[in-house]
């Protein structure tokens, strides 16, 4: 692949503005307790409040069903107030990982479950 190539794959693909704050983290603290989320779940790290477990986005293959089953996850564990760390790297997946994550994410501000800061 080419440079031309690799930016072009990379400019069409947009970061999501802002990122994570200690209020935007408290919110979804409080709003996961409300929905039934032990308060023991959080642990509080730079000032901001992280789920005690986090989800990983390494494995699966390169293809549509894995990529559905991947942002289905994330996003069905976020709405739950469950995760609140998702880890990642370019390398995931040959990039598709953080393409899922972005989707799921970008589905989860449409539906006025998370925002971001």
């Amino acid at each position: 692949m080419d440079i031309s190539t690799s930016i072009s794959l990379v400019s069409e693909y947009r970061a999501i503005g802002g990122f994570a704050t200690t209020e935007g983290t408290k919110k979804y603290k409080e709003n996961a307790i409300k929905n039934g989320i032990s308060n023991s779940h959080f642990r509080s790290f730079d000032n901001l409040n992280l789920s005690s477990v986090g989800m990983g986005t390494y494995l699966g293959q390169i293809t549509p069903e894995d990529n559905r089953n991947l942002e289905n996850a994330i996003y069905e564990s976020v709405k739950s107030g469950a995760i609140n760390v998702i880890d990642t790297a370019i390398n995931y997946r040959s990039m598709k990982s953080e393409k899922n994550i972005g989707n799921a994410i970008k589905r989860l501000i449409a539906d006025g479950i998370i925002s971001r800061d």
